[in-house]
């Protein structure tokens, strides 16, 4: 969770931006690699959450992807 606060997931997205790769596509489905995207919206993670019987709307409101920063941060202090 501290690390999904920090924004320290390594995705495509972020792996551009600090230049060790040349582009920021999931290798898996080629859309645009976010941490959201890896967490969330990859048909190969949804597949995944599927098959382990997870419902993704718990995983969104237990790792607040729509939640701001600040709000993440109270979460994670709270934890």
């Amino acid at each position: 969770m501290l690390r999904l606060i920090h924004f320290d997931v390594y995705c495509g997205k972020i792996m551009k931006k600090i230049g060790l790769t040349g582009n920021d596509t999931c290798i898996r489905c080629l859309e645009k690699e976010t941490i959201k995207h890896l967490m969330m919206d990859c048909p190969n993670t949804q597949e995944i959450w599927w098959t382990i019987n997870v419902n993704t709307n718990e995983i969104n409101a237990n790792l607040g992807i729509n939640l701001s920063r600040e709000k993440l941060e109270i979460r994670a202090d709270l934890l």
